[in-house]
């Protein structure tokens, strides 16, 4: 399997299909008009993974490259998981922002692979989701 790495924004329609190949479809809201073009709009660190035309994992971030960086996603078509894909992507992402800490929110699929790979758990992450009122 030959992987091409490149700093690339798929276009909506190929990021829509990634994330429904693994398990990020069911947790982004996709169906949403516009939603995937948006995303990959104001994302400032995107590198996608290709097995010749087909885009086979894709890391999406945010970052201020002086203090933080947030990785939004890490997709990873479940055909092409366990070889390395994802570890890659992360560690390209941490190339483009080296000085600064990432942090994310594992999907629970995916809740033991980040701690496998090096990150760090933090037990004072706190979120506060769409539908939940700020007191």
């Amino acid at each position: 399997m030959t992987i091409d790495y490149r700093p690339q924004r798929p276009n909506p329609e190929q990021m829509i299909e990634l994330y429904r190949a693994c398990s990020l479809g069911a947790r982004r809201p996709l169906g949403q008009d516009g939603a995937a073009k948006t995303m990959m709009e104001r994302s400032n660190i995107v590198i996608t993974a290709w097995e010749g035309d087909l885009l086979v994992g894709m890391a999406r971030a945010w970052t201020d490259e002086v203090h933080i960086t947030y990785l939004a996603d890490v997709a990873v078509r479940e055909s092409h998981q366990k070889f390395g894909i994802g570890k890659r992507l992360i560690r390209l992402v941490k190339e483009a922002a080296p000085k600064t800490l990432m942090v994310l929110i594992a999907a629970p699929q995916a809740h033991e692979y980040y701690g496998r790979i090096g990150f760090a758990q933090h037990r004072s992450c706190w979120i506060l989701r769409p539908e939940m009122a700020l007191d």
